[in-house]
């Protein structure tokens, strides 16, 4: 059991297969719970205009931004104590690379990003938490070799 990352076929190409393995690693260290069940996040990328058309639908925001993420689950208890046999759905992160690339963020760092959002946690409603977490992810990844980073939100 694990945390699975449905990517789309254009993140496929972008994203090394060894890096996705060794984040969402990371991220069933700092979340055990992860490792119980199989969870499934679906993570698209798409382009300047669509993420900018959904940061409007979504948001009321009229501009484009670097990730958006959609989760299926309002927090860590509802997924955790979610009991179905098959794999559970947590939501979908939606990247836009060309974004990402003119603010020259990492699409790994968005990823992760997005990630601890699908799990429930917000940096505009607790700081704090969001910040422990995001340093442990950080962390767990770097004790295996993968350098992220957190974001400016």
């Amino acid at each position: 059991m694990t945390l699975v990352l449905d990517i789309d076929t254009q993140a496929q190409e972008v994203l090394r297969a060894s890096e996705l393995l060794t984040l969402t690693r990371s991220f069933a260290q700092v979340f055990p719970v992860l490792n119980q069940k199989s969870y499934l996040i679906e993570v698209i990328f798409v382009s300047l205009t669509d993420m900018q058309k959904l940061n409007r639908e979504q948001r009321s925001k009229d501009k484009p931004t670097d990730v958006l993420s959609f989760p299926l689950f309002q927090g860590q208890e509802d997924w955790e104590s979610f009991a179905i046999p098959t794999d559970i759905s947590l939501g979908t992160i939606i990247i836009c690379p060309e974004y990402a690339a003119d603010q020259g963020t990492p699409l790994l760092d968005l990823l992760h990003h997005g990630i601890v959002h699908i799990l429930g946690f917000d940096h505009e409603s607790d700081e704090t938490q969001w910040r422990s977490i995001e340093r442990a992810i950080v962390k767990s990844a770097a004790d295996e070799g993968l350098i992220i980073h957190g974001i400016p939100d």
